[in-house]
């Protein structure tokens, strides 16, 4: 933001940045209290503390996980039975469903990702926040 602080406008400043006016409003007053004025604000904006408290506050957004140690070792034992995930899902755990043991066994959190318990061979492909499975052909891969 030193356009901010050469004293250039926001509207300015958003124009060579591509992006809106709002945006960079934005910017400057996320940082600090409503009470600084528009020049206060321009002099004192940094974006490496930005940066840092984006990251801080980023760690909170979104849902927790329904993971927990216990339910990591049901389905863990589920799949070493030999059950699929969806029977898994369909009878020793109905708390997840299928996709979510999927995506954790891809993941690495359940059974250390070992996907030697699966009954078939699968790819996880996710494609714009669909979970996809794709079987594997082994026409394709020879």
């Amino acid at each position: 933001m030193a356009l901010a602080r050469e004293g250039f406008t926001l509207s300015h400043i958003a124009e060579r940045c591509g992006v809106s006016t709002a945006t960079i409003s934005r910017e400057l007053s996320r940082q600090f209290p409503k009470t600084d004025t528009l020049a206060e604000r321009r002099q004192k904006y940094s974006a490496k503390s930005a940066e840092a408290r984006y990251v801080r506050m980023r760690k909170h957004c979104g849902p927790e996980s329904k993971l927990t140690g216990e339910l990591q070792k049901r389905i863990g034992r589920a799949l070493q039975k030999g059950y699929s995930p969806e029977q898994a899902a369909n009878t020793e755990v109905k708390e997840v469903g299928h996709v979510s043991i999927y995506r954790w066994l891809y993941m690495g959190l359940i059974l250390q990702g070992n996907r030697a318990y699966l009954r078939h061979n699968i790819n996880f492909i996710q494609v714009r926040n669909y979970v996809v499975f794709v079987k594997r052909i082994s026409m394709i891969y020879n």
